[in-house]
């Protein structure tokens, strides 16, 4: 009997893991290829009838070593609430470690926004009315694109709408590895300083970025701490960053956009405002 209750606990838990069904009027394209590797897999889901639709483009977190786009953290509740309201949404999949180091990955993130750009019209969306959004690692994957104009000229993705960035605490790399990180930022990024540099979104800012909307939890001791010395370097540069301070778990930033109310209208009618811009 023990062994059966482990076993359908097991299963329910990987349902739970892989997400629920999508909406009856909500098309899935499973698993677009955006490169060559077996991970350069994104999934596409689009509302009926799109048409220059607004898109968001989502970047898992996982430590920069596991996760998935079909993760229902990842992509439940964000997909459910913005295709409702019209947008296509985009869960992208990338290398992890030890395949790929973490700038590495911050290039397929890129490849895959190219992608998107050079294709969504094909689905039903708007090019010019992109969003992109991350979570802890895949935050930092994505504020590491929006940052370094050479990744973006390389893979040839130009500056889209703005990006929401969700709870990362890698923005300055070098202040955040001399100053005794957790064991999970000294695996993905090791001991090289030059390395740091070059993943750093903070070293990469050399210009007015694209607008960015930094949420981080208030229960991290350097979240918010790091996104606001990353906000108003964006604003020296001459770009708009502004800052989300919530009292919400580092998964629950991830788990609830979409499904709490108050914080998730914060995030739509930013990105509204920034789509009109």
């Amino acid at each position: 009997m023990k062994h059966l209750l482990k076993t359908a606990l097991c299963v329910i838990l990987n349902i739970l893991a892989l997400g629920t069904a999508v909406l009856a009027d909500v098309t899935k394209h499973s698993d677009i290829p955006y490169g060559a590797d077996p991970l350069h897999r994104m999934d596409i889901y689009v509302p009926k009838q799109a048409r220059g639709a607004p898109v968001i483009a989502m970047v898992h977190g996982g430590g920069w070593h596991i996760g998935d786009k079909s993760n229902a953290g990842v992509v439940d509740n964000k997909r459910d609430y913005w295709t409702k309201r019209g947008y296509i949404f985009v869960s992208i999949n990338y290398r992890k470690m030890p395949q790929s180091d973490p700038y590495t990955q911050a290039t397929d993130v890129a490849r895959s926004f190219a992608y998107i750009q050079k294709n969504i019209t094909k689905y039903g969306g708007s090019a010019g009315k992109l969003i992109a959004m991350g979570h802890s690692a895949g935050a930092h994957l994505v504020a590491l694109v929006h940052t370094d104009i050479g990744m973006r000229n390389r893979f040839g993705v130009k500056k889209w709408s703005g990006s929401v960035l969700l709870d990362s605490a890698a923005f300055n790399l070098p202040n955040l590895m001399r100053n005794d990180p957790p064991k999970i930022y000294l695996k993905a990024f090791g001991n090289s300083p030059a390395f740091w540099k070059k993943a750093s979104p903070a070293h990469a800012l050399k210009s007015a970025p694209s607008p960015m909307l930094i949420v981080c939890s208030t229960m991290r001791k350097i979240a918010c701490s790091d996104g606001n010395s990353f906000a108003k370097l964006a604003q020296k540069r001459g770009g708009a960053a502004q800052v989300l301070p919530l009292n919400k778990s580092h998964s629950a930033i991830n788990k609830t956009l979409g499904k709490s109310p108050r914080y998730t209208q914060q995030v739509h009618n930013w990105i509204k405002q920034t789509l009109k811009n």
